[in-house]
């Protein structure tokens, strides 16, 4: 059955087998959907959910998950053996087995409160299934084939490094989340953690009903709500017949103003958007310019050396200097020149790398060139026009007025106080949201900090901020490279 609206944790993708599950165990019996046992009252019990944890303000500190969610291979860890969960006042992180749904039951933060294995006999109905291992075997087998069109990993082996979701069947609701429910999840709106924790309670429930629950806790931890489609998964209510797949349908009126608004739901295009189909690859790459490094003075036909990584095969590494493209390389090592025809002074080096599948990211560092024929400094002067830069004189870098879209190193430096930073590149912002619209010619990022259109890779977008509806697919790999470290400070006056 389904929980109630909830805020599900969902972190996994498809695999052939699943990690800690032997061939053998795939036989499980072959039931079916539209005769899931007698029916009773408590088979039609509404599914819960808990309302989204912001209003206007972040779910999730965004300096707690420094990578951003975006489409690719997700796991998901199906816990039938217990756990010890600590309550946290804040967020999930199923890898340290931190919860927040549990304070809601009355769990203080950092007090701890442990879920029981899962046990058969708490179903109201096994469904003809003869032992535990076979309702394991039978609900693994259906958690795989419901989400075999979508880019999910599921095993029943905590992974030993990494993010993932985590899946808990066992327990009942009352003293998890202080309510009765099949199951529950954080409705996490622009799937800002990485690390969610769910929950499929046997208690009342049938044993058909264990992955359907699942499912739909884990696609609300995606940011999925419910919809009225009585045939998709995101359908708040158990029902005699089970269903079968991620449908559309409208949005019930309790949950429209959740994670942005809206009305209608596509469920099976939205988890196309948020995870991907089977194998597909919208991480970008990871790019690190080691040499030089930031501030260092460089001068003509010194190297910039650079670290290129990615699972799939790179297309293209293109150098450039100030925004101007300079070098292209198509394979390793990805190292370059500075040119003579380089400009002197404050330069902006930018390494850019992308990938086959047209993914892209890169790393930025600022230096100052030379020409190797640079006057010494007098005690330390030099003439106008120029400064002091490891006792030699360069030519003046350009005066940062401390103007909205300027250049910044920290906040100090920027009229509005703020300085933001995306993709290793920093200028002068200002806040924003929904209520509050940024300057024309730029654009509120994740509902956080303006931003140049320009520059921004196209759209607004969201950076773990579920009070912002996440996009639909085709702003999704973009907008899964944002990430915003503002920082606020007071400025200093210039003399």
């Amino acid at each position: 059955m389904f929980l109630r609206p909830s805020h599900g944790l969902l972190a996994a993708s498809f695999v052939v087998l699943l990690a800690g599950i032997p061939a053998s165990a795939g036989a499980a019996p072959t039931l079916q959907a539209s005769s899931p046992g007698p029916a009773n009252s408590e088979h039609k019990a509404l599914l819960s959910v808990l309302p989204p944890l912001c209003d206007g303000v972040p779910c999730w500190n965004p300096s707690d998950f420094p990578e951003p969610q975006g489409i690719g291979l997700r796991r998901v860890y199906l816990n039938f053996e217990g756990a010890t969960l600590t309550a946290s006042s804040q967020a999930d992180d199923a890898t340290t087995n931190r919860s927040y749904i549990i304070t809601s039951g009355g769990t203080s933060p950092g007090n701890t409160l442990t879920i029981g294995a899962f046990n058969r006999f708490d179903l109201s109905y096994d469904n003809g299934l003869d032992n535990r291992q076979q309702i394991i075997d039978y609900t693994v087998q259906k958690m795989r084939e419901y989400h075999a069109p979508y880019n999910l990993e599921f095993t029943t082996t905590r992974p030993a490094s990494g993010q993932y979701n985590m899946i808990v069947f066992g327990g009942s609701c009352g003293p998890v989340a202080g309510e009765s429910c099949a199951g529950i999840a954080l409705l996490d709106c622009t799937d800002a953690s990485p690390s969610n924790i769910v929950f499929a309670f046997p208690a009342g429930l049938q044993a058909v009903d264990l992955a359907t629950t699942a499912t739909q806790e884990l696609a609300h931890a995606l940011g999925l709500k419910h919809t009225l489609d009585t045939t998709d998964f995101m359908y708040p209510f158990i029902q005699d017949t089970l269903p079968t797949h991620y449908g559309e349908g409208p949005i019930p009126n309790k949950d429209q103003t959740d994670c942005g608004g809206g009305s209608y739901q596509d469920s099976h295009e939205k988890m196309l958007s948020i995870v991907g189909f089977p194998g597909e690859d919208a991480t970008p790459p990871s790019v690190i310019i080691t040499s030089p490094s930031n501030g260092e003075v460089v001068k003509f036909g010194d190297s910039v050396t650079s670290t290129v990584d990615d699972g799939s095969p790179i297309s293209k590494v293109e150098f450039s200097l100030n925004n101007v493209l300079f070098e292209t390389k198509t394979s390793p090592p990805y190292n370059f020149q500075i040119p003579s025809t380089s400009p002197v002074g404050q330069v902006r080096i930018d390494v850019r790398a992308t990938d086959d599948q047209g993914n892209e990211a890169g790393h930025k560092v600022n230096v100052t060139i030379g020409t190797g024929n640079e006057d010494a400094c007098d005690n330390g002067q030099c003439d106008d026009g120029f400064e002091c830069v490891d006792l030699l004189c360069y030519p003046d870098a350009p005066v940062n007025t401390g103007a909205l879209g300027e250049f910044c190193s920290d906040s100090e430096s920027c009229d509005s106080g703020v300085c933001a930073e995306l993709e290793a590149e920093t200028r002068c912002s200002q806040t924003c949201s929904v209520d509050v619209v940024c300057p024309e010619g730029f654009e509120c990022l994740g509902d956080t900090a303006c931003w140049p259109q320009e520059d921004s890779g196209g759209g607004g977008g969201d950076s773990g901020l579920c009070s912002i509806a996440r996009p639909g697919a085709g702003m999704m790999s973009s907008l899964a490279l944002l990430f915003f470290a503002v920082m606020f400070g007071r400025r200093r006056r210039r003399s």
